[in-house]
């Protein structure tokens, strides 16, 4: 039995709802998410799968009543949409008892699985490429990078979309031609190749912040503050600095119940970061703007900050 617990517009929902009717399973369908009602259906229902965001698997965490319900039907769960935290990652099926499937992915038409045997030795990964699917790393220069450097991930296979319709002018951008003339999408991500050809995600490229020559990933400075216990969630974007071009800018929503002294927490961040990671500003918001699926819209948070300069 699978529990739904998305928008059936979603292509996470479908991905489960098709995987589980090809088998002959049920499908359980939430109307609406709220973590105490799916960890209650999963213990009456007996539920075995599941697909879920990453927002829903922190919120099912933070129930402070999680060991009492009964969990031990649940096998797999899936999660994919948006950047899963490794914390998160490591504490979900240790408190569960399940196995984890992360997927990376675009609707356009490109996939990767970390599958569970590959979980212990590769957790900070997103998995190696779905079947018939490849990968490639490619630098400034649109040149393909090594396996251990980061840059633009672009992705080739039989899923891949032909373009966007009615818009030729996005589907170029979109397309990267290899040395045969095969047409590869770029994902508009930054990420790294190992040896073994798993994948890891650095972050958004359009979210890189360029702050006084050197490239500054969000990712890593969230990674950072989501550590301290008074932060519930954390977005970081760049913003205008006359001294570097750009600064990172950290948006915290605090944990329920406890008072955030900001200016403390940008110390303690910082002391933990390198000098050109450093954030200039911290800004504390009751939620984070997310699309459907939980994504966190940064475009809004850049937009908010548009008339700022540090």
């Amino acid at each position: 039995m699978t529990l739904c617990s998305l928008g059936l517009f979603s292509n996470i929902s479908w991905v489960a709802m098709l995987c589980t009717v090809l088998v002959g399973g049920t499908m359980l369908v939430m109307p609406h998410f709220a973590a105490p009602a799916a960890l209650g259906l999963i213990e009456s229902e007996g539920v075995t799968h599941g697909a879920f965001v990453p927002l829903q698997l922190e919120r099912l965490l933070a129930m402070p009543d999680l060991e009492r319900f009964r969990l031990d039907s649940l096998d797999t769960v899936m999660c994919c949409g948006s950047p899963l935290r490794l914390a998160v990652k490591r504490e979900f099926p240790r408190r569960t008892g399940c196995k984890l499937i992360e997927l990376y992915g675009l609707t356009e038409g490109l996939c990767t699985i970390l599958a569970p045997e590959d979980f212990a030795a590769k957790t900070s990964s997103v998995g190696k490429p779905f079947l018939s699917t490849d990968l490639r790393i490619l630098g400034p220069d649109d040149r393909e990078l090594p396996a251990g450097e980061t840059g633009e991930i672009v992705g080739f296979g039989p899923l891949l979309m032909r373009g966007y319709h009615g818009r030729d002018d996005a589907s170029r951008e979109a397309t990267w031609t290899d040395e045969r003339g095969r047409r590869w999408l770029r994902t508009g991500d930054l990420g790294q190749l190992d040896a073994d050809g798993f994948l890891y995600i650095v972050d958004r490229k359009k979210d890189m912040i360029l702050s006084g020559a050197q490239n500054v990933y969000p990712a890593d400075i969230e990674q950072v503050m989501c550590e301290h216990p008074d932060v519930a969630e954390v977005a970081v974007v760049g913003a205008r600095s006359r001294t570097w071009g750009e600064t990172p800018v950290a948006v915290v929503v605090p944990r329920s119940g406890c008072s955030l002294d900001k200016d403390a927490l940008m110390r303690w961040t910082n002391a933990r970061l390198g000098k050109q990671q450093r954030i200039a500003d911290v800004l504390l918001r009751t939620a984070l703007p997310r699309n459907a699926n939980g994504k966190v819209l940064k475009r809004e948070l850049r937009a908010e900050l548009a008339g700022r300069e540090y």
